[in-house]
């Protein structure tokens, strides 16, 4: 949805945004499905209603604002730089969480999957995570006492883990892979800095970490292909996730070629 309403409007902005995500919600049935938290719904419809964009979202703190991130990292050019991609980021985030929490482990993924789209190397990567992460606690309203997606990251960066399994344990256990943007940013990059070139094995152990499982996945695996540069998953995987949620992943792609053909 978001992808289509800014390739439409040939912008990122807080109105397109919002925009989409009530069309979303309705077409969805979201609010019936519990696919969109009590917070995210109140903001919307209060923006809907007149409500400033920049007092509505500012009590989301979940992944919300992180799980959408990559849709405002596809519809930037990558040589349009970070400046340009965090100003997209934060319309992006506005209108549901425009909180520290959530900013900042926004711009961190969001800076990470621009370089891994430039083919730039993992230590690259990692420091425009770093980069991001700061730049995510500026633009918030005031920085809350809370978990830092950035320092998580860091501290990831400093250990071994012998297997699989104590990864996960350690990631469930003493980080949490709960709905907090921290959470999951934290979780996404250390299954990123394990399987890297693996998007496949990433996504199954994304899948068996427990908690929001399908965020994580979501957003480690795009990381991956990413930095790959394609993408491992079964063709009777993908032809599963598009028919069962009606995506035509191809028409996206297209679209998303010729919004960056036009801006060039």
């Amino acid at each position: 949805f978001l992808i289509r309403a800014y390739v439409e409007a040939g912008k990122i902005d807080e109105p397109t945004t919002t925009a989409a995500l009530l069309d979303w919600i309705d077409t969805s049935d979201a609010v019936a499905k519990r696919y969109i938290g009590p917070s995210s719904l109140k903001a919307l419809r209060a923006i809907a209603s007149g409500a400033n964009p920049k007092e509505a979202g500012t009590g989301g703190t979940t992944c919300g604002g992180l799980m959408r991130t990559p849709a405002a990292v596809l519809c930037t050019s990558t040589d349009s730089g970070y400046p340009k991609l965090t100003e997209h980021i934060q319309q992006c985030l506005m209108s549901t969480h425009y909180t520290s929490q959530a900013l900042e482990a926004a711009c961190a993924y969001g800076y990470a999957l621009q370089g891994a789209l430039r083919q730039n190397s993992l230590t690259e990567i990692i420091q425009s995570a770093l980069e991001g992460a700061r730049m995510g606690l500026t633009l918030a309203p005031y920085e809350a006492c809370s978990a830092s997606s950035g320092f998580r990251i860091q501290y990831m960066l400093k250990q071994k883990f012998d297997n699989d399994s104590e990864l996960l344990d350690f990631l469930y256990g003493a980080y949490g892979t709960g709905l907090e943007s921290a959470d999951v940013c934290a979780a996404v990059f250390a299954l990123f800095l394990r399987y890297p070139e693996d998007p496949w094995k990433a996504i199954r152990l994304a899948s068996e970490i427990g908690g929001d499982t399908d965020t994580i996945a979501a957003l480690t695996g795009a990381l991956c292909t990413a930095y790959r540069g394609s993408h491992n998953i079964p063709r009777e995987i993908v032809e599963t996730v598009a028919q069962q949620n009606h995506i035509d992943f191809s028409s996206i792609a297209v679209s998303l070629s010729e919004l960056h053909k036009d801006s060039n």
